[in-house]
């Protein structure tokens, strides 16, 4: 599993940039440019030596380091441009001394299977001890020792280590171009751990693909060696070097990934269907099929990690695909997959729990990453509340109210005023009522917006809840909009109420009661202000013999559908100006 990597000087990924991975799945979003191609790159990079080129340093920088933490091991691989445009790379693991005298107390093990030797080649490789095939076992492992025991006396803990081993584990990464095109789908998703494993399979009981052409090559080193130094060329290389004893040539046969050409056929009878010149969301249905299928079978026949990259796969899905791909991917999560997925897509996006989510953001060509701590009461909060993850990673402005007739009447308000709603500008409206975790609300807040985008809209005599969040927020008076005399309904005159009212109910076929009346209204504003009681459950008293209920939802979408601009309070105006700009 892939639990973290850390990156620095690699495009707009600098200042040691950290990702910390779920085990299941974890969601990057983010604007264009913000940096989520490069960080599908990056683990390419660690994960499958992805080539790194000279326009891939960060502007002014010569080395590339990614650090990685992938299952018990950490890894950092650096990159350096040298001189004439040349990368070097060097692959280190870090291992404290512990670990180290673990391996040792492996190796100095009586010999006891016929596994052990393999297990001897695997510490090697990640410790960075070069072997042969023909290898003697006692040499191999007092190598190891020696190696060791030398590491052992460094002062350094934990001790980094130039290895030649790869971080071990089954990467399928796959973009939106791949869900279009079926045979490159299928060699990525199917073909792709094949391409390691094959050196590895048995030609017979003692001999696998790698073994016999390290013998083979072991075999023509011992002939070429002999041929050099029995022939003329040792004689006429002495007349340059006159010192010459014996010319040594060694070979070493490092392991590549094999190129695999693959191509899929569709027949009916013998006859091909051409799917390619079917549309995409054909194409798109078949590769998620096929996603699907490789999740049964990798379920029952697959050991070990497997880690999905998917980088836009929503690309020109539309909404019902784009569930259905979720549900796969979902699946993927729950069966020990682990998936990394970058996205644009909103439904996607709000398909998630708020923690497996990471938001990258680019300012002068640099990239952080915001999130959520992991907290289940504070993802519960969250979710009570009824926050849509694309409002608590993207909002522009957070506009937290303390009742239900501002919260209806605010949207409507604001799409008369401007010719625009809120959802288009990116504007959440969040009800103090439903805030049960003060504490944990403002600092799930905090962590992902910008204080200097939150207001709030209170009333003159303040919620104890509201004063609080106030506080754990930590907003400037100029975020803090307070009207009415002890609510917001009474901020409005006794004309506008009854205006607004009346309309409203006229225009569904009703009639307002007889004590609906502009001076009725002005009173009892009066009286609510004299006795300190709630104008907005008075007011209903004047609603009698009126067909269609009174209450604060009901009048917040009245108010707001037709009261006009000179009738809002000065700071409700002032408010709603500051929403927009």
């Amino acid at each position: 599993m892939l639990k973290r990597i850390k990156i620095n000087n690699f495009r707009c990924l600098q200042n040691n940039l950290e990702i910390i991975f779920e085990e299941d799945l974890t969601v990057i979003v983010g604007e264009n440019d913000s940096g989520k191609t490069s960080l599908v790159d990056a683990i390419k990079v660690a994960l499958q030596q992805k080539e790194v080129e000279p326009e891939d340093f960060s502007y002014g920088t010569d080395e590339i380091e990614i650090e990685l933490e992938i299952d018990d091991f950490k890894y950092i691989i650096k990159h350096t441009l040298e001189e004439n445009n040349q990368i070097s790379s060097e692959r280190f693991l870090s291992f404290s001394k512990d670990r180290l005298n673990e391996y040792k107390g492996k190796i100095e093990k009586e010999f006891l299977d016929d596994n052990y030797f393999e297990e001897l080649k695997k510490i090697a490789d990640l410790l960075g001890v070069a072997y042969r095939s023909n290898t003697r076992f006692d040499t191999l492992k007092n190598n190891l020792v020696n190696k060791i025991d030398e590491y052992l006396s460094n002062a350094d803990n934990p001790i980094l280590v130039n290895t030649r081993s790869n971080p071990d584990s089954n990467i399928y990464p796959l973009d939106g171009k791949d869900f279009q095109e079926i045979s490159s789908f299928i060699k990525k998703l199917f073909f792709e751990k094949k391409k390691k494993e094959i050196w590895h399979e048995p030609l017979n009981e003692n001999e696998t693909i790698e073994s016999l052409i390290e013998k083979q090559l072991n075999a023509y080193e011992i002939e070429i060696n002999k041929n050099v130094n029995e022939g003329n060329i040792t004689k006429k290389i002495k007349e340059f070097l006159p010192s010459l004893t014996e010319i040594v040539i060694n070979s070493e046969f490092k392991l590549q990934d094999i190129n695999i050409d693959v191509k899929v056929k569709f027949l009916e009878n013998d006859k091909e269907i051409l799917v390619d010149k079917k549309g995409d969301g054909t194409k798109r249905r078949i590769t998620m099929a096929l996603l699907d299928y490789k999740n049964e079978i990798e379920s029952e026949n697959e050991m070990g990690n497997s880690i999905y990259l998917f980088d836009e796969p929503d690309t020109h899905l539309h909404v019902r695909a784009q569930k259905d791909l979720m549900n796969i991917i979902q699946k993927f999560s729950k069966t020990g997959k682990q998936v990394i997925i970058t996205t644009h897509s909103p439904f996607i996006i709000n398909s998630c729990k708020p923690q497996q989510i990471r938001l990258l953001t680019n300012t002068n060509n640099t990239s952080t990453v915001k999130f959520i701590k992991k907290d289940k009461e504070i993802d519960r909060l969250l979710r009570n509340i009824g926050i849509e993850n694309t409002y608590l990673f993207f909002a522009k402005k957070i506009l937290i109210v303390e009742g239900e007739t501002e919260e209806k009447f605010i949207p409507i308000i604001f799409e008369r005023l401007f010719n625009s709603n809120l959802y288009s500008n990116l504007i959440k409206i969040i009800n103090v009522i439903g805030i049960k975790n003060v504490p944990g609300f403002a600092r799930a807040l905090l962590e992902l917006i910008n204080k200097d985008n939150i207001y709030m809209l209170v009333d003159n005599d303040i919620q104890e809840t509201t004063s609080n969040l106030i506080t754990q927020l930590d907003l400037d008076e100029e975020h803090i909009f307070k009207i009415g005399n002890k609510e917001f309904e009474d901020s409005f005159q006794a004309s506008t109420i009854y205006r607004c009212w009346k309309k409203y109910v006229e225009e569904r076929d009703k009639k307002t009661g007889n004590m609906w009346d502009e001076k009725n209204i002005e009173k009892l504003k009066y009286e609510c202000i004299l006795n300190g009681e709630k104008f907005s459950k008075k007011i209903r008293e004047l609603n009698k013999g009126c067909t269609i209920r009174l209450n604060k939802i009901s009048l917040g979408i009245a108010l707001g559908e037709y009261c006009e601009e000179d009738e809002l309070d000065i700071n409700l105006r002032e408010l709603l100006y500051k929403l927009k700009n």
